[in-house]
């Protein structure tokens, strides 16, 4: 009775502190509603040029894991909707937003918190401006080739098919985590954008989340319908990426003017 009555106390002083820090609050909401938005724009002008293949190749492992019998239209969109990888992969963002927002309230502990938050904005703006002169021949110059990244990106590729995990269930969702480290520049500066408008470490997992999930659409049409027909409106999209992310470079970095 007394250990129930323990139990009991626990889940209290857990829900008051979620309530006390604001996890769910209307503030949060907005921040969450705003990164999903985010992932679903990024997955139309930039996941399907860096992503595309992975989710094309991620369809195939999971027909071949067909029988004969078995390749029909549902098990078709079923192999396409690929829950487990892409929750696998929301996972992992949540995780890596988690630690970055650790370690920038850490820090405040040392820092005035108003330079924490403008420095890494900056970083933020710097890095979707990178993004946006980078669809345009004009400005590969600009372009840096991170040598350590490329190396990461492909140590991870080449880790995840070693692993020869089956596409579906769990391990489709351990498969989804490691394939969430790759990395990009788009993931780095919605972390980055998450860190410094939540409020909490728990808020900011919810945020990195929901934005992985937003990812999701784009993914799904490829794999199901194939790359060449999303492709067809590349130049397109990728007017429209450039567009978006240079808006985001400037609002990013009017928030952080003012911080200063």
């Amino acid at each position: 009775m007394a250990c129930h009555h323990h139990s009991h106390q626990v889940d209290n002083n857990v829900i008051q502190y979620l309530l006390e820090t604001n996890v769910f609050g209307i503030h949060e909401a907005w921040v969450i509603l705003a990164l999903f938005v985010y992932g679903i724009i990024g997955s139309f002008t930039h996941c399907i040029g860096m992503c595309g293949p992975i989710a094309l190749g991620q369809m195939n492992m999971r027909i071949m894991h067909l029988k004969k019998d078995q390749l029909n239209n549902f098990n078709k969109l079923n192999c396409a909707l690929s829950l487990p990888y892409y929750f696998g992969k929301a996972f992992t963002y949540g995780i890596l937003a988690l630690i970055t927002k650790y370690l920038a309230d850490y820090l405040s502990n040392y820092i005035v918190s108003n330079y924490i938050a403008g420095v890494i904005l900056i970083i933020s703006s710097l890095v979707c401006l990178g993004l946006a002169i980078s669809k345009f021949k004009k400005f590969k110059f600009i372009s840096v080739n991170f040598k350590v990244l490329k190396y990461l990106e492909n140590f991870i590729a080449n880790l995840a098919h070693k692993l020869s995990l089956s596409p579906f269930g769990f391990q489709g969702f351990i498969m989804g985590m490691a394939l969430g480290l790759i990395p990009c520049g788009l993931v780095i500066s919605a972390i980055m954008i998450t860190s410094s408008y939540s409020n909490n470490i728990f808020a900011a997992f919810l945020c990195m989340f929901f934005f992985g999930l937003g990812t999701f659409p784009a993914l799904f049409l490829i794999s199901y319908f194939g790359q060449h027909v999303i492709l067809r409106f590349k130049n397109y999209i990728d007017i429209i990426f450039s567009i978006f992310m240079f808006l985001n470079f400037l609002l990013l970095l009017n928030f952080a003017i003012k911080l200063f």
